[in-house]
């Protein structure tokens, strides 16, 4: 028969613990913390990954990285919106011109 002091040391902690409420608490936080500590990593290493992509700085904060991209996604927009109202109003302006020529056209085959 194999005695419990003979099992690894993690595995007869985690078997007492397995006995209490606190213990079992303990067990399942253990895991979450190393799997959010996983998962904080790999966002730290994607973030990085992002700056380079970007040419930016790796020690630029989050902040101040998405406050930038905010910032020209704003003017992008603000640029964009110009743009369609000028392209507008030079369609007008040709609307009218073509209509007044036309008009003038019909005018003068009166005559």
């Amino acid at each position: 028969p194999t005695c419990p002091m003979d099992e690894a040391p993690d595995t007869l902690e985690d078997d007492l613990l397995e006995l209490s409420q606190m213990g079992k608490f303990s067990l399942s936080a253990e895991a979450k913390i190393k799997s959010l500590s996983n998962e904080f990593d790999n966002a730290k290493s994607n973030f990085s990954d992002l700056l380079d992509f970007f040419g930016e700085d790796n020690a630029m904060s989050p902040e101040a990285f998405f406050s930038t991209i905010n910032s020209f996604v704003s003017m992008f927009n603000q640029t964009r919106d110009e743009l369609r109202r000028k392209e507008e109003a030079k369609a007008r302006r040709k609307r009218i011109e073509e209509a007044k020529a036309k008009n003038l056209a019909a005018k003068r085959s009166k005559q």
